[in-house]
């Protein structure tokens, strides 16, 4: 297995050159093939998205991306090491690499878990202080079983009532 394969970064999306990073979007990109250098980061993206705007509902999205590092500020979160919980136990390392799908079939097994620790359901679940991108990042990182890092803020832990407020006012 290639050294690099299976790095897993936490990606911060653009927000107004003045935001603050804890109001940007987070997301995980897992790098399966060991494709990222200093300037690009690629792999499969994991993330809870609003895909319609109007009602607010969250989604769950996976896709394969390539981010500039430079636009897309990434913090280097480890390496998976450990057979992910929720699938299939005899499933190795080397098997994610050779069939990166299984992570795609993982991702809303722990999206659909985050929603049932969060709010105890998985349907009409709106964005909100307790069900938003930057809270599913950390539980995702979390399920990957590596750190958050401390100095990366969410703000719904400090600001409750701050994503409510966002979605009311955009």
């Amino acid at each position: 297995m290639n050294d690099k394969a299976l790095e897993v970064y936490l990606i911060m999306y653009p927000g107004s050159a003045d935001a603050p990073t804890d109001q940007r979007h987070y997301t995980i990109i897992i790098d399966v093939r060991a494709e990222s250098n200093k300037e690009m980061t690629t792999g499969l993206e994991l993330h809870l998205v609003v895909p319609n705007s109007e009602n607010q509902v969250v989604g769950f999205k996976c896709a394969y991306r390539t981010r500039p590092s430079d636009s897309f500020p990434r913090v280097p979160l480890g390496r998976l090491t450990k057979p992910l919980p929720m699938v299939s136990s005899n499933m190795t390392l080397p098997d994610f690499l050779r069939y990166p799908c299984l992570f795609i079939s993982w991702g809303p097994e722990v999206f659909e878990a985050f929603l049932m620790e969060s709010v105890g359901r998985r349907d009409n679940v709106r964005w909100g202080a307790d069900t938003n991108c930057q809270k599913f990042a950390r539980y995702h990182v979390t399920a990957l079983q590596l750190p958050w890092p401390a100095n990366v803020p969410v703000i719904s832990d400090h600001y409750n009532w701050a994503i409510e407020w966002y979605v009311a006012a955009n």
